[in-house]
């Protein structure tokens, strides 16, 4: 099938004006617990929590399930969309200098906006008692020269976790991959070009770490799906 739109594509690009609007299935936030944090010395930390681009709310109300202390701010007010799932807590810039929800953070779980996702990730490295970071990116991230100099090559992550299984991402929504039927009457799922990976930075890591590691998350979506994950439903 022929892709039409860029929005899908492992190298969309979005205006620089732009919200960036591309929620998180929640599964897939669960998988980063479940299939990275528990299966790795990481463990899952105890700590106050920030999700900076909440979005709708489909990580942050993922990640309420597994720490008590949940911050969440973004740069636009979501919370009287009708798709919102967990209202924000703020309305508020990440980036902006000074004093934010975010100062205090521990731990910084995100799916940055692309964009900005260099500058996410250096803001949430900065902060005074952050213990562990994890951005949601897409998988080409991790390329390119000037990215390397001015993040990786100072700041490389500790893991860097692919999906194996096609994390649908999609704009303004959060939908359920369903069956459905081709032209010649073949059973398929929805699915995207693109594909994703969970960055981590571990703040206790051994000084001898050396080179990120790089782990497969392995097909986990029908496992880690849960009743009221999509507003359809």
């Amino acid at each position: 099938m022929k892709m039409s739109s860029h929005a899908v594509r492992a190298q969309r690009v979005e205006p620089r004006a732009s919200l960036d609007d591309f929620p998180t299935p929640c599964w897939g936030t669960r998988a980063l617990v479940e299939e990275v944090l528990a299966q790795t010395d990481i463990g899952v930390p105890e700590g106050r929590v920030c999700e900076p681009a909440s979005n709708r709310g489909y990580m942050s109300r993922t990640l309420k399930e597994y720490w008590p202390d949940v911050t969440t701010s973004d740069i636009f007010d979501y919370r009287a969309d009708p798709e919102t799932i967990d209202p924000q807590d703020f309305v508020a810039d990440f980036l902006a200098p000074g004093d934010t929800p975010a100062a205090s953070a521990e731990i910084v779980i995100s799916n940055p906006p692309f964009t900005a996702a260099a500058a996410f990730i250096a803001r949430a490295l900065a902060l005074p008692d952050w213990r562990l970071v994890a951005m949601l990116t897409r998988s080409s991230f991790v390329e390119g020269e000037t990215r390397y100099q001015t993040l990786f090559a100072d700041r490389p992550p500790h893991f860097v976790c692919l999906f194996v299984q096609r994390l649908p991402i999609l704009r303004s929504k959060v939908r359920k991959w369903q069956p459905t039927l081709t032209t010649s009457g073949l059973k398929r799922r929805q699915t995207t070009a693109t594909s994703y990976s969970w960055l981590v930075w571990w703040r206790d890591a051994p000084a001898n770490w050396g080179d990120p590691r790089f782990r497969f998350i392995p097909p986990c979506r029908d496992r880690l799906e849960r009743p009221g994950d999509y507003p359809d439903e």
